[in-house]
């Protein structure tokens, strides 16, 4: 398996990045990243890496991107959605005028749409990772002059 990017450019990307399954989110996000890039015509070395620095570098950039993504948002590919859970109730109360009133209303931060999202997240680029590979001209299956 080819990995794009490693921990180390994880951290030279967002020195805040270094998830505990960093080496996990690599994989998963090269995996993504060659998927996307399946079409792409350039150079490799015989272990299938770019020899083009520029190319080289927007994988590396997209798979960065990718994972950067991933544990801003708290997603983990490997669960790929497993977890669906019901929204949790919240109750809030106040008191104005001596007058007691309570609400309650669903965390949709845990909604079925929002795991559905968060799910969708695990199986496909972020804008930022496609854009990278797209300025690159990796993304439309044409030979670059």
């Amino acid at each position: 398996m080819i990995l794009y990017a490693t921990l180390q450019d994880l951290v030279a990307w967002n020195p805040q990045l270094g998830p505990a399954n960093g080496t996990s989110l690599i994989r998963q996000a090269s995996v993504m990243v060659r998927d996307a890039t399946r079409t792409a015509v350039y150079s490799v070395d015989l272990d299938g890496h770019p020899i083009d620095p520029k190319i080289k570098t927007a994988f590396t950039e997209a798979v960065c991107a990718q994972v950067e993504m991933w544990d801003a948002a708290g997603i983990d590919p490997a669960s790929a959605g497993v977890g669906v859970t019901a929204p949790a109730l919240v109750a809030t109360s106040r008191t104005l005028n001596g007058r007691s009133e309570s609400k309650s209303y669903a965390d949709l931060s845990t909604s079925v749409t929002v795991q559905q999202a968060r799910a969708a997240a695990t199986q496909q680029l972020c804008l930022q990772a496609w854009q990278i590979l797209s300025q690159a001209g990796l993304t439309s299956g044409q030979p670059r002059a």
